[in-house]
Order: C-alpha cells, then structure tokens, then sequence
C-alpha cells in the first residue's frame, strides 16, 4: 500500500513539475510573412515547434455559424407575429449600475490598467526583428521624399516601442525604390520570446486590483445613498 501512494505521490510530483517548467521557461514564436507565402506562425513548446497558422476552415468558423443560425432563430417572429425575445433579455443588467463614476475612480483605473500592462509587456521580448519594405513612388524625387518620410516614422516609432518591449532588430531595411525592382519583395520576421508566469502574474494583479477598486467605489455608493436616505427622512 505505502508503495502505491509512493508511486501516485511521485506521479503528481512530477506533474506540478512539469507544470511548473511549463510556466517558467519562455515560450517562442515565430512571426514570418512574405509576398508569396504570406503570413506564417510558429510555436515552440517546449523542444518542439509547431506551425499554428495558416490553417483551413476549421471548428471556429462552424461555430461562428452556429452561433449565427441560432440567433437567427431566436430573432424569428411568434406565430402572434412579434419576435421572440431573449430569456435573459429581461434579468440582463450593467455592472456598472452600481459604479459611481468620478475623477478619482477614473485615475485609479488608468494608474492600475498603466501598471498591470507594464508588468504583462514585461514577460514578453521581441527578437531578431527583420523587415524588407520597398518604399516607391512616380519619380525618383517623390521616391527620395516617401523615402524619408518612412525612415523618419520607422525611428520615431522605435523611441515609442523600446519604450515598451524589449526589442533587439535583426536586419531592418528600407529601400528607395527607383525602378520597382523591389516591389515584390516585402518581409517581415519576428521571433518573440514570452514567459507566461510573468504574464499571468501581471493579469492576476490587473484582476484583483481592478476588483478592489470597483468594491471600494460601490461601498461608497452605498454608505452615500445610506446618508441621504437617512437626511431626507
């Protein structure tokens, strides 16, 4: 008997293990796209790459058309001729009923929202970042022109995104294009790097937060009915 649950515990040991593994090492994708192939991702899990896009039509558009036919029925008109309403139609109520929207309340939530991405964008890293975009035009001066306009945005966009991700490019080229040689040949690949536990850990803090504030915000709505109630009477 002490053999059997030796063997179950070290079972579910190495299950919590695994994982544990799962949510520590980071999780690769590639994001690839061409003219001719177009878009490409891939996943690696653990020491396998699995390629998640493209792929046919599959189970999500037949539910999407399910979901489609059965509102459709549920919108089809009664035989006393109006159209059959839904059953959650009456009980349906707004959470924010109870909210009471202020200055404070909304800075609260952009202080909290702020700090919940910056710790979700902290798990995830862009690698190896490589681009081809062909920048053409009528003649070669309105091409010298796009060609600057689209250098000045791709750096000024830069600032903005290290600013947010931890990024590291790859072989990033913009080409004047002269004689259209190059129209063909746009590109782009990505590799990111993600660690779901820190991701995780930055969605349980926007959870959480965002819940206590709405609790602290309906308590006041509530103790501040509960004095006017009592005022007027």
């Amino acid at each position: 008997m002490l053999t059997v649950l030796k063997a179950v515990g070290l079972i579910i040991l190495a299950i919590l293990l695994l994982v544990l593994l799962l949510l520590i090492i980071p999780r690769s994708i590639w994001v690839e796209y061409d003219k001719v192939d177009g878009p490409t991702i891939k996943v690696r899990v653990l020491f396998f790459k699995l390629r998640v896009f493209p792929w046919g039509k599959g189970k999500k558009d037949e539910i999407e058309e399910k979901n489609e036919d059965r509102k459709a029925q549920k919108k089809k008109p009664s035989s006393s001729g109006h159209a059959m309403p839904d059953e959650h139609e009456e009980e349906k109520k707004s959470f924010t009923d109870d909210i009471r929207f202020s200055f404070d309340l909304i800075g609260r939530v952009l202080e909290t929202v702020s700090e919940g991405m910056r710790r979700v964008l902290r798990g995830i890293k862009l690698r190896n970042v490589t681009f081809t975009l062909p920048v053409s035009g009528k003649d070669s001066r309105s091409v010298r022109k796009m060609h600057g306009i689209v250098s000045s945005a791709f750096y000024n966009l830069n600032t903005v995104i290290s600013q947010i991700f931890d990024i590291e490019y790859g072989s990033p080229k913009i080409i004047a294009d002269f004689t259209g040689a190059y129209s063909d040949s746009i590109y782009f690949f990505c590799r990111i790097v993600a660690t779901p536990i820190r991701i995780l850990m930055g969605g349980a803090y926007l959870f959480f937060k965002g819940k206590k504030i709405l609790k602290e915000n309906r308590k006041t709505v509530t103790d501040t009915d509960g004095e006017e109630a009592d005022a007027a009477s």
